[in-house]
């Protein structure tokens, strides 16, 4: 069931092994989106900040989120989260929901809610945070955050009450300086590789040249601030950061000419490595309002020939992380995308694996759930999860899914997606961005073709079932009725209902394909779900927050 908590502050506190109070230094602090009126995420680390953040959603914001880093692994006892509305989260530490023995970060609380290490009384989490990743993974309304703090304390596990929890860590965050950004050369689509990635916080969005007209050599970026600088070094995020396979099939910086806008030049040498890499300049750049990079020498890609640099910040003059606050490009969103853009949208016919005869009634005792997802975001981004079944809670470890995330672009009457996928136990290594070791990644394209089930034709809506039932098929009962589980809100079935635990169901049954087919035709044409086809992912999506999360009985049939 959903649970929505309102107008009360709540927070969300995790255990850690060790007490020191150091300050950490703060890499990056985003949100996968973000609403017109929120601040900052590192505002929410601020205490003399006032502010808040929402996701920039239509819908509760289910998979969206907000991600931090550090520039090393970090002691905190417990991190506090301040919110005034609040649905289901998931928390990532290091890019695991779990820790090395297994345990989950489960959330519970009494007159504060608790995120713990195990079920029972709160454990210590067994492992110093680098990165932290707070998703949605559900809620009626949308998330609103006010505060995040890193505490420690040296209670002992089960006696955590928020009143007790007032150490906060000193975080040294990185200075905000309003900025513009411009660039030589842009690789196509520009929203996708636009030089304000370079000051995103998203190591997996980078500024690329375009290598259909250049190798690299001679391009160049020039960062112009509001107001005079002095610029000691910068760290830089070499190459392509998506993945090891995108640093390796794109090209990286070996070589680079550093001018301000008062004429003092340098050149910056720089490693061809993935992560963060720290650069001091032999003398500092004092009193500058612009600062360009031409590129000298390249180390060139195994695939392509563009030349990628992910992400960038500038050290002051006192040692201080400097980040330009630029605004980005915003991305045309074609008219046929517009209905689902900024939503969760979720598969809703699932495969009945048994079925049992009681009394004559007939009940779905374990369907095989597709809860596989997709958002497509308003900056250009997007994320896929395929082919999880939530199900199981022993076999989550064990269970793989497809994981797609990166750009889109339109393309006609349809849209083009590319970026990694990976393969992963979605409750164990979901979110990547961080993770101490992720699983090997690919590169990938593929279009989709997006449609309202009402627009299709005859031809496709054959084709369509078809597919579905060669992907989904359920078994015939003795009598050879043939069925379907659908996964919407009882409120909105027509026909049998299901009860299923906390869900409810759509049976649509018949006694032959055909019938089941023409059933359910008729059925379809209420809600009217989406037609998404493509090379990765065919089926028929409606928004998430008014969809049914299939759960597997744990019973057998």
């Amino acid at each position: 069931m959903k649970r929505t908590i309102i107008g009360i502050s709540l927070t969300f506190l995790f255990a850690s092994m060790t007490y020191a109070a150091d300050k950490a230094v703060v890499l990056a602090a985003t949100a996968t989106s973000s609403s017109s009126d929120s601040a900052p995420v590192t505002c929410l680390l601020d205490p003399n900040c006032t502010g808040h953040w929402s996701p920039g959603s239509k819908d509760s914001g289910t998979d969206e989120g907000i991600y931090i880093q550090f520039e090393n692994p970090i002691s905190a006892s417990h991190i506090k989260l301040s919110a005034s509305t609040l649905g289901k989260l998931v928390v990532y530490i290091n890019g695991k929901t779990s820790g090395p023995d297994g345990r989950y970060y489960i959330a519970s609380g009494r007159a504060n809610y608790y995120v713990a290490y195990g079920w029972g009384n709160a454990l210590p989490i067994p492992e110093r945070i680098k990165s932290i990743f707070i998703k949605i993974d559900s809620g009626d309304l949308r998330v609103n955050i006010s505060r995040i703090q890193f505490l420690s304390s040296k209670l002992p596990a089960g006696e955590l009450e928020a009143e007790t929890l007032d150490v906060a860590i000193p975080l040294v965050l990185p200075k905000l300086i309003s900025a513009s950004i411009s660039a030589s050369s842009i690789l196509s689509p520009e929203t996708a590789y636009q030089p304000a990635n370079l000051v995103d916080s998203k190591y997996d969005m980078a500024w690329s040249t375009d290598g259909k007209k250049t190798a690299g050599k001679g391009e160049s970026f020039t960062v112009t601030f509001n107001a005079k600088q002095t610029l000691a070094g910068m760290l830089l995020w070499n190459g392509y950061q998506r993945s090891e396979e995108h640093f390796k099939a794109n090209g990286r910086v070996l070589q680079m000419e550093a001018r301000s806008d008062a004429g003092d030049v340098e050149q910056v040498t720089i490693k061809d490595m993935m992560g963060p890499q720290r650069v001091v300049f032999k003398k500092p750049f004092k009193d500058i309002k612009s600062l360009s990079f031409k590129i000298k020498d390249i180390k060139a890609g195994d695939k392509y020939k563009d030349v990628l640099i992910s992400e960038l910040r500038f050290i002051g003059n006192n040692n201080e992380l400097i980040l330009p606050i630029v605004a980005a490009k915003a991305t045309s969103v074609p008219n046929f995308l517009q209905p689902l853009i900024g939503r969760s949208f979720s598969a809703i016919l699932h495969q009945p694996v048994t079925q049992k005869e009681i009394q004559g009634d007939y009940f779905i005792l374990s369907p095989k759930c597709d809860n596989s997802r997709i958002r497509i975001r308003n900056d250009g981004s997007y994320v896929i999860y395929k082919g999880y079944d939530y199900s199981s809670k022993d076999a989550d470890a064990s269970v793989e899914a497809t994981v797609f995330e990166g750009n889109w672009e339109p393309k006609d009457n349809l849209i083009r997606i590319f970026g990694r996928n990976y393969k992963t136990a979605l409750e164990t290594s979901e979110y990547l961005k961080g993770a101490l070791k992720a699983p090997r990644t690919n590169i990938f394209q593929s279009e989709l073709t997006i449609k309202p089930y009402s627009t299709l034709t005859a031809k496709e809506k054959a084709k369509l079932f078809e597919y579905l039932w060669s992907k989904k098929r359920g078994p015939a009962d003795r009598s050879q009725r043939m069925f379907w589980v659908v996964g919407i809100d009882e409120h909105a079935c027509s026909g049998e209902i299901n009860p299923q635990g906390n869900n409810a169901e759509c049976v649509i049954e018949g006694t032959s394909y055909s019938d089941l087919v023409k059933k359910l035709d008729d059925f379809l044409l209420g809600p009217n779900p989406y037609w998404i086809s493509s090379s990765i992912l065919t089926d028929l999506l409606l928004p998430t927050d008014s969809v049914q999360q299939c759960q597997a009985s744990p019973f057998p049939g």
